[in-house]
């Protein structure tokens, strides 16, 4: 692979669902609005990156123009609480919120890094980038600061409901601008 083709980088860019992308929460919320509720929430501690399709592809971006053999590249990018997704939408409307209770399988927070590859992890400008297994595919030194050792969750820095507003605002993601889904 990339050992024996020094001309070769294999990398993966890792990052959940993009924003009112088929499996995203907003079709489905603009799709209950429009039915006039209730919103469905599985549990109000439940949180989730909040991840544009722009940054996403800026994410792929700079992967294959900095990125090294091996590594797989995360955007940091804000995280929220499904609750205050649901306010934002939901706006001034007179609709309600219904929990439905956590499906199997299913987890409170998104984990784009595990305990495991933390110590592996290092910042690197707008995203985190995790070292291959493999020490001969490492560069040396490591090519920006280490991340912490720490599992990088969506449940560790989420935004207040203001900002997720603003966000989904800035991304024509509100009821009135009648969004366009990618699917």
């Amino acid at each position: 692979a990339g050992i024996d083709s020094p001309g070769t980088r294999f990398m993966a860019v890792r990052y959940g669902n993009v924003l009112a992308s088929r499996g995203s929460v907003i079709p489905l919320f603009h799709e209950q609005i429009r039915r006039g509720g209730p919103l469905t929430i599985t549990t109000p501690e439940m949180t989730r990156f909040l991840l544009s399709l722009d940054q996403a592809v800026d994410t792929v971006f700079d992967a294959v123009r900095e990125g090294h053999q091996g590594e797989t590249y995360i955007p940091r990018v804000p995280a929220a609480r499904i609750t205050d997704l649901a306010e934002a939408l939901i706006g001034d409307e007179p609709i309600e919120t219904a929990l439905t209770g956590i499906r199997p399988g299913e987890k409170i927070h998104e984990i784009l890094i595990s305990e495991e590859e933390a110590s592996r992890t290092y910042e690197h400008d707008r995203n985190l980038a995790i070292l291959p297994i493999l020490p001969e595919l490492r560069p040396d030194p490591m090519p920006g600061r280490p991340f912490g050792g720490r599992e990088y969750s969506s449940g560790d820095e989420v935004v207040d409901a203001e900002t997720v507003a603003e966000l989904l605002r800035g991304n024509r993601l509100l009821p009135e601008h009648e969004p366009q889904f990618v699917t």
